[in-house]
Parts: C-alpha cells; structure tokens; sequence
C-alpha cells in the first residue's frame, strides 16, 4: 500500500497531473495536496469520504491511507508532493501539523486558499517552463504555501456528524501549537494507556482546563478523539494483513475486542470485518492505478488555455545583493486649494487628514478657478493617474500633489470630496525616508537605517505580478506592517453609477469614501538574517508596508 514518492533536482515539490479512474488506497510518507483542475472526484481518506469539485484543493497527511475515484467522466486533478525532509531544516515539526482546507466559502480563509491555488500555478509553470533560476523561485513558492498553511488552515474541527475535518479559524496560535502537539503525542503513542491527567502534566495545564480546551478546538472529547486515533490508524493493518480483530483490538489500544468494534463502526460506518472484505482488494497492494498521467506541459490546453495564460510574472529582489542606491527619497508637499475648503464636508475630509499626516509640508493656495467636473467624462483613468504618480516619484519627479484637483495635476480628493487612490498613497508616504533601493514604474522600495519601507501597484492588464524580496535584517526584532486597498477605484465605480453627478449629497459622499477599505495585516520577524517576502499584485491594486526594528 506504500507508495514513494520521488523528487528530480533536489526540489522541494513533485507534481503529477492525473485524468483518474481510479487510483486505489496508498499511503506516502510525505505531504500532499490534491487541486481539481477540472470535473469531480471523491476522495477516500482515511474514515470519511471527501466530495471534491473544480478549484478544490484537499491536504493529505504523512502516512494517510487514502484513494481517488471518478465521480465524472471529464476530470483532471494535479497532485502535489512536498518533500517534508528537505523541509525539515525550516520546518521542523511540519510532519505532526494538521492542516485543513475543507473550509466554508464565507470565511475569510477562502481568499487564502485562493493564495494557495496561485504558489500551486507558480510552481506547476516553473516546473515545466525550467527557466534559469526556476528552483529557487520554486523554493520561494513553497515557502510562501507551507507559510499559508501555517498561519491560516491550523485550525481544525472534527464534524460529529460526517465525520470530516473542517477548518476553524482560531487566532490564538498558542493554543494551535499546544493543539498540534498534543494530537502528534496521540498518534504516536495511541498503542498505549493514555491519560488525560498525563498530557496535562506535560502541557503544565489543569485536568478539566485542558480537557475544556481540548473539545472547543478539535469539536471533541479527549477519549472520543483518541479512541479516533486508534481505529484510524488500525487501517493499514486491517486491509493489508489478515490478523484477527482481537489481535487488532489489542495492537491499537484497546482494552476488548467489543471497544474497538464499537468505535470502528462509529468512525468508519460497519463492521471491521466488512470493512476488511470491502477494501482489501481495493488497495496500491492488491491493483494498479486507472489513471492517465497528463505531462505539464499539456496543462494550459486542457484547460483551454485559461490556467497559466495569466499567471503572475515575477520580479525576484534581494536587497542585499543589489547595488546601493544613492538617490534620496523626498516626499511630494501637499497643495491645499483654499477656494475648496468651503463646504463643511470637505473641511471635515481635510481636517482627518492633516491630524493624521501632521510631519507632511503643506503649501495653501488661492485659486480662482475651480475646472468643472465633467473633465471626468473625458476618458479619466484612475489606474493611468496612480501610475503617473508612481513614475514621478521614483524619478523624484513628484515636487509637489494638490489635496483637491486642479489643473493640469490630479490631486488626492475630488473637488466634490471623493477620496481618490493617491490620498491613501500620500498617507503612507507622510512622514516616510530614505534612500530608494529598488524602483520601477509600479514599484518602490525604500531603505532607511535598518528599516524598510514600500509601495507596489498593480497596473492595467490582465496578470497580476509578484515582487518576492529578500530583506537582510539586522536587528533581533522586526514588525511588518502590510496594507492593501482592496479596490482603490471603488470611488469611481460608484460615482459612474450615479452618472458622475456634481453635487452629490454628503451621505452618498461618505458612503462612496466608505467602499475602499484598507485591509492591514501585521507579524513579528524575530533571530533572522535574511526575511523573505512575496508580494502579489493584481491589476488595479495597491500595496504598501513597512519592515521595521522594535
């Protein structure tokens, strides 16, 4: 039943793309994830059975007895090994995590899976393109996967009902740790008499705490999960030899024949004895794979060309390899028209903003002339304006921004008080300094000190693109401060719908300033040389961040 797995180059990941029929039970020693290309596929793994569709992705465990069958004429589905051993180094416990992609779509963890779906496309079209330097941009994108498994599909629940594991998100990574670790000594000690009392004394816990804790993270008791374990793991034995149910019984854990009978049937549905006689001709051991394996390169024609077609170009950055910059950074000054600061509304709008940028240069100005709005009709762009604005900066081109447009310039708010992409850019470079280390026409990254900061902008197109940065650290400690404007021309979006009237009221205004939010993530950088990042930028998008020492 045992299938090994191999790897060419000493890479990291193998991938294999499968039209299946049938692929019968095996286990690996390795991790793996299932991504459905296309059709359906039913996933037997372990005690439950998995409905896959197209643009899901399934993570099989080191050592799970698991098998594949059609359940549509019409599928493909890539399968991705990754090589815990020579990820050993980085991830030392990444063999006894329990991660978990069955995830309901309304949660926030799906746009993560979406992330995972994008390092499995970057790998597969390395993979098989083997441009110079693909196996380090291989390595890089499986960092990032392990990465998102970590901190996003840890969480996990054992559904009393089906008997699936289903992600949870939970927070608190303390407790994810102490769940990973707790649930590892199970598996490999469940041949054994375990307490409950004996766990907790090795997590310094309390008895009840522990066990109250225990069910609110997995959804069961101490004894059931363990009894679980037992039964799982009896499998292999059950359908690869023919040793009686007693002695299983007894090899497992269990006390009497009638406990593990018991716990089989609600775990797995029937009987051992039936199970043994359903499955044992069923596995790697007793018959071969219906498959046809698909080669790499193959995989944008069967997905009539639309899989990798867009995939994200790249743009590999190792600051302490690149030259030094000697180009200082200056921060534009902010023209303010005063002939705009008359509605209350607007006032308002600039009074949130100068408490929030008080270090930045303010110019006020009087103007006469205010241009009409309908300029806005005539082929405006806010894509084209924010990446004008990138340009000038990193060719220190940018003197000067007006907070409310006026001719020739866009500026940062519309003369109505529409919040524009620009005022969320001139907020993050306020009070920002330092040399230019990198810079293209959608790029900046600055380095000031032992600190980092940048800016990454998606243009018009089709493909996002990916900026994977390698940052030397000096300090002990760093904070990494991430923001993304999800969609920073939400303002004229909406605008367009209300036909681009001037005078709009101020609810609608709040309302139109209230559809771009800023979505923030943080983490902590401790004891590394070397911290490296990717940064994926789809079209039309914003992003920008700081790495800095604490």
């Amino acid at each position: 039943m045992f299938e090994a797995i191999q790897y060419e180059n000493d890479l990291p990941v193998n991938m294999k793309l499968y039209h299946v029929q049938e692929y019968p039970l095996h286990y690996n020693d390795d991790i793996q994830l299932l991504c459905v290309m296309k059709g359906f596929l039913d996933l037997k793994l372990t005690c439950n059975t998995y409905h896959l569709e197209e643009s899901d992705i399934h993570f099989i465990h080191g050592g799970d007895l698991h098998g594949i069958i059609r359940s549509s004429e019409d599928n493909l589905v890539l399968v991705i090994s990754l090589n815990t051993k020579s990820l050993i180094d980085r991830y030392p416990d990444l063999h006894c995590q329990i991660f978990t992609t069955k995830v309901d779509k309304n949660l926030v963890t799906y746009q993560k899976k979406i992330e995972l779906r994008n390092d499995i496309f970057r790998i597969l079209s390395e993979l098989y393109r083997k441009h110079d330097g693909y196996q380090a941009r291989i390595d890089h994108a499986v960092t990032n996967l392990i990465d998102n498994l970590y901190e996003n599909f840890r969480g996990f629940r054992v559904d009393d009902d089906d008997k699936t594991f289903e992600g949870a998100i939970t927070g608190d990574v303390t407790q994810r740790d102490r769940i990973a670790r707790i649930v590892d000594y199970l598996y490999d000690y469940y041949p054994y008499k375990l307490s409950l009392e004996e766990l907790a004394g090795k997590e310094h816990l309390n008895k009840d705490y522990l066990s109250h804790m225990f069910s609110r993270y997995t959804g069961q008791s101490f004894k059931n999960f363990l009894n679980m374990v037992r039964v799982e793991m009896s499998e292999r034995r059950l359908l690869g030899s023919t040793v009686s149910i007693t002695q299983l019984a007894m090899e497992s854990g269990f006390s009497k024949p009638k406990y593990y009978v018991e716990h089989f049937i609600k775990w797995y549905g029937m009987h051992p004895k039936k199970y043994r006689e359903l499955y044992r001709d069923k596995t790697l051991a007793s018959c071969s794979p219906v498959i046809e394996e698909i080669p790499l390169e193959q995989f944008n024609v069967l997905l009539d060309g639309g899989a990798l077609a867009n995939e994200p170009g790249v743009t590999v950055l190792d600051l302490e390899s690149l030259p030094k910059s000697k180009a200082a950074f200056h921060v534009p000054s902010i023209m303010v028209n005063n002939h705009s600061l008359s509605e209350s509304f607007l006032d308002e709008l600039f009074m949130a903003f100068y408490k929030r940028n008080k270090t930045a240069n303010y110019v006020f100005e009087d103007r006469e002339k205010v241009p009409s709005l309908d300029t806005y009709r005539n082929g405006y762009s806010p894509a084209k304006e924010a990446e004008q604005f990138l340009h000038a900066l990193t060719h220190n081109k940018a003197k000067s921004i007006p907070f409310f447009d006026h001719a020739p310039a866009g500026g940062m708010v519309t003369e109505n008080g529409l919040i524009k992409p620009l005022y969320y850019l001139m907020q993050f470079l306020t009070g920002l300094s330092g040399q230019i280390f990198f810079c293209d026409k959608g790029a900046i990254v600055l380095k000031d000190a032992d600190d980092y900061a940048w800016i990454f902008f998606g243009k018009d197109g089709k493909a996002a693109h990916c900026y994977e940065v390698t940052f030397p650290l000096c300090a002990a400690s760093y904070k990494l401060t991430h923001q993304t404007l999800e969609n920073p021309f939400a303002f004229y979006e909406l605008w367009q719908q209300l036909d681009l009237e001037s005078n709009l009221g101020e609810e609608d205004k709040r309302k139109i300033n209230e559809s771009s939010p800023i979505k923030t993530q943080f983490k902590r950088i401790t004891m590394r040389k070397k911290y490296k990042a990717s940064f994926e930028v789809k079209p039309g998008s914003l992003l920008f961040g700081t790495l800095i020492h604490c």
